[in-house]
């Protein structure tokens, strides 16, 4: 039997537009480990894996967390049940979750985003952006 394995190790965080991570209020998931404070807000695009284990993480430390996905569901590609019990969890723990949300703008301290058509801000201490990953390109390769 023929198997195959595809192992993407030059990939890096996906930027939305308008986003640049400067380590001190704008990270990527790789930053963030780094980070040296506790954030009393955080604020999550993307609601993939990667967003709710950081996630889980700062609710866990008592924190306010919120995810704000653009598509109408997040853990895309789970099992419905167990993306179920994910997102039960996460929301008995405090985690607010924004659905089919388009991003628009970060300053400050205020995210702008829509939600099915209405405009809304969130104030947050960090913004995470765990929003995909992309090819990374080296001229060393």
């Amino acid at each position: 039997m023929d198997q195959n394995i595809v192992i993407s190790t030059w990939t890096k965080s996906r930027i939305l537009h308008g986003l640049e991570s400067d380590g001190k209020r704008i990270f990527t998931p790789r930053e963030i480990l780094d980070i040296d404070f506790v954030p009393e807000t955080v604020t999550i695009l993307g609601g993939g894996y990667i967003g709710f284990e950081i996630g889980f993480v700062f609710l866990l430390l008592g924190k306010k967390v919120s995810i704000v996905e653009n598509m109408p569901t997040v853990l895309h590609g789970l099992d419905e049940d167990l993306r179920e019990a994910i997102v039960k969890s996460f929301k008995e723990l405090g985690g607010e979750i924004s659905l089919s949300a388009d991003f628009k703008s970060f300053q400050s301290t205020t995210l702008s985003f829509s939600e099915e058509g209405v405009l809304k801000e969130r104030e947050t201490e960090v913004l995470l952006v765990a929003a995909g990953r992309s090819e990374e390109h080296t001229s060393e390769l």
